[in-house]
């Protein structure tokens, strides 16, 4: 397996805290109706980047549908064609929207769908993603991970906070 060309500045590994069994260990500490991350699930990685997560938790619960979505088409690329293979089931689709340092070559538009896939997600992980948005974009996507995500589905994200006053 090689690495790809200009790789953007994606960690390369998977994230613990991104796994099935976490994300519903959190969601039960919060008090959120939490999936059952040992019987069949849906899970979406959002910004999967190299896939390793997604990969990871195809590999990890093969009862689960796997996607992984990036604005990077060498990362999809890569993803699909060195980590799909049999017992390892995951959809890695590229996200055309455009992104200064992530996707200068893609369409240019803030925003994108993502309804292809339907609405009933049991788990949708969107790591760093929404720290490398605009607020108009950030709106737009919040909104469609609460599509996505089915009525006992839960949302994973990170985010980014800083002082306006500091950084105008």
């Amino acid at each position: 397996m090689t690495r790809p060309d200009a790789l953007p500045p994606y960690l390369a590994q998977a994230h613990p805290r991104q796994m099935p069994w976490h994300i519903a260990m959190m969601a039960m500490n919060e008090g959120v109706p939490s999936p059952d991350p040992f019987g069949p699930f849906t899970y979406a990685d959002l910004g999967c980047g190299m896939g390793l997560t997604a990969a990871m938790v195809a590999a990890l619960h093969p009862q689960a549908e796997v996607i992984g979505l990036d604005v990077h088409p060498g990362m999809i690329r890569w993803c699909q064609e060195n980590l799909s293979r049999p017992g390892v089931e995951v959809h890695f689709d590229h996200h055309d929207v455009w992104s200064p340092t992530y996707a200068p070559g893609n369409t240019r538009r803030d925003s994108l769908p993502i309804r292809q896939y339907g609405s009933d997600f049991t788990l949708v992980n969107a790591h760093s993603v929404f720290t490398h948005l605009y607020e108009r974009q950030t709106e737009f996507y919040l909104e469609e991970c609460r599509r996505m995500i089915g009525e006992r589905g839960v949302l994973r994200t990170t985010w980014f906070f800083f002082n306006r006053d500091w950084f105008p």
